[in-house]
């Protein structure tokens, strides 16, 4: 399949910090390459059917997070730094036979940065 991954390791923290409503993160997500197909010009596959692979996949992310009460209703406020590491994560692939940038790897997520905002309800409200 071409989400197939066979090692693979995720881990994850959350952490409540000694400040009172902050919180900290971690993911931590590393697997073996993605499969990808070797195709001719005319678009025929060559050889067996995702028999090539991505190379390792390894990415981190880090966040804060802050609750708090505005009018009454409670939110959480995130902030996270994906890929700290800054290891390029190809996400694209030359895989036609003949092309000039054959087997090549192409794209990057890069580092990014994010924010989050979550809804939790009215403070005080019971299920």
């Amino acid at each position: 399949m071409p989400w197939d991954s066979p090692n693979r390791f995720i881990g994850w923290a959350y952490v409540p910090l000694p400040f009172k409503k902050w919180a900290a993160s971690a993911l931590v997500d590393a697997h073996s390459g993605f499969p990808f197909s070797i195709v001719q010009e005319t678009g025929l596959v060559s050889g067996s059917v995702n028999d090539q692979r991505f190379p390792f996949y390894f990415n981190v992310t880090v966040a804060l997070e802050r609750v708090l009460t505005l009018h009454g209703y409670r939110f959480a406020l995130r902030g996270s730094a994906s890929n700290i590491t800054g290891r390029r994560n190809p996400t694209a692939v030359s895989n036609v036979i003949g092309s000039p940038e054959y087997l090549t790897f192409f794209g990057d997520e890069g580092h990014h940065f994010s924010i989050r905002i979550r809804f939790f309800g009215r403070r005080g409200a019971t299920k």
